[in-house]
């Protein structure tokens, strides 16, 4: 049990303001995470570039592994946002991964859109779906079967599926 605490503390994910972390994602078979929060941002970081900067160093032995669990020091553990998101005018509620392509991410968000994200040119929305709901947009998902497919739900009990194909309202 020791060890897994220890492992959850290895890296400290920054950039987000305030209590911001509510949406929290890993992209499908690589090392990107993305966040979303109160501060209205999606951020995302990608562990195997800070690992692959810092593979010396983390090569610690069990005295420096024991000292760090030991002082919460995670000062030199810190990890800066790589890409930050703006497009959300209220709090980011949640956000899911392309299913096979790690460059896209939608993200919902409590003033009732939906952007879809291209983090190659992450200064721009890809698209937005505003009043995709009647209240809050809670949650997001896309679908594993089929790519082009995301489905979102909010406050109202309502969950609608859309074709990104076409952009427009399945159910």
């Amino acid at each position: 049990m020791k060890i897994i605490a220890l492992l959850l503390q290895i890296f400290r994910l920054t950039g987000h303001q305030g209590m911001a972390p509510y949406a929290l994602e890993w992209a499908n078979n690589n090392s990107r995470i993305a966040s979303g929060g109160s501060d209205n941002k999606v951020l995302i970081w990608d562990i195997e570039d800070y690992q692959t900067s810092m593979s010396t160093q983390l090569l610690m032995n069990k005295r420096e592994l024991n000292a760090i669990n030991h002082s919460n020091d995670f000062s030199n553990l810190k990890i800066q946002a790589k890409y930050e998101l703006k497009g959300h005018t209220d709090c980011v509620e949640d956000l899911s991964f392309h299913s096979k392509n790690k460059e896209i991410l939608c993200s919902v968000s409590s003033d009732k859109s939906m952007i879809v994200w291209d983090i190659r040119t992450p200064e721009k929305v890809a698209y937005k779906i505003d009043e995709l709901h009647k209240e809050d947009t809670h949650t997001v998902d896309w679908c594993v079967q089929n790519e082009y497919l995301i489905a979102s739900g909010a406050s109202d009990g309502s969950c609608v599926i859309i074709d990104t194909r076409k952009v427009y309202l399945v159910y």
